[in-house]
């Protein structure tokens, strides 16, 4: 994939609901590096994503800089997750795990503390999904989720996804924590998107 060039994934849909909280998903890049280590340093963001903590010194910086040699690579794409109108960084939704071969991937994402509830959540979950779907042509999506995650398995249920299997969620620093497989098919996707995104 020439990074160059970003393919046809990365642009947005013609249509949206007026309704919905409308985000901008871009690619994670070094100028969100600082914005990144605020939101990270937070640990009710940090735990559930499975980040470190506390959050090392410069952590932001060498996630972008591992995330954006996966880009490069074709194994992992991560976004940035903007409101519509501005440029404040509320949180990073990811595609990685990406399988060309078998046409899989892995989502997962997390939203500053300050915006929950919101449904910005949901707007980056279902842009994420749709360009898996229709930009990379995956067939299926997986999603971790702890057990006691409520919001995020409530979310993850509600765009679709199917528990799966109960699994361990690695939380760094060595910590492990019980988890559940959701999973979501191409074919079994709504038809009309409930929410979107430009």
């Amino acid at each position: 994939m020439d990074a160059a060039a970003p393919p046809p994934v990365f642009s947005a849909p013609s249509v949206m609901p007026a309704h919905a909280p409308l985000v901008r998903l871009v690619l994670l890049t070094q100028r969100h590096a600082e914005d990144l280590q605020r939101l990270v340093s937070d640990p009710e963001v940090a735990f559930p994503a499975g980040l470190p903590m506390p959050a090392p010194e410069n952590f932001g910086s060498h996630f972008i800089e591992v995330r954006s040699r996966a880009h490069r690579a074709g194994t992992a794409h991560s976004f940035a997750v903007h409101p519509e109108d501005s440029e404040q960084l509320l949180g990073v939704c990811s595609l990685f795990h990406v399988e060309a071969s078998r046409r899989h991937a892995e989502l997962a994402f997390f939203i500053d503390r300050a915006w929950w509830s919101r449904g910005y959540g949901r707007a980056a979950v279902e842009e994420a999904v749709r360009r898996a779907f229709e930009g990379l042509e995956l067939s299926r999506l997986y999603a971790r989720c702890q057990h006691d995650n409520e919001r995020a398995l409530r979310l993850l249920k509600g765009r679709g996804f199917r528990p799966t299997l109960d699994c361990d969620l690695p939380l760094g620093n060595g910590r492990r924590e019980a988890a559940t497989m959701l999973c979501l098919d191409r074919d079994h996707r709504a038809a009309e998107p409930t929410l979107g995104t430009r």
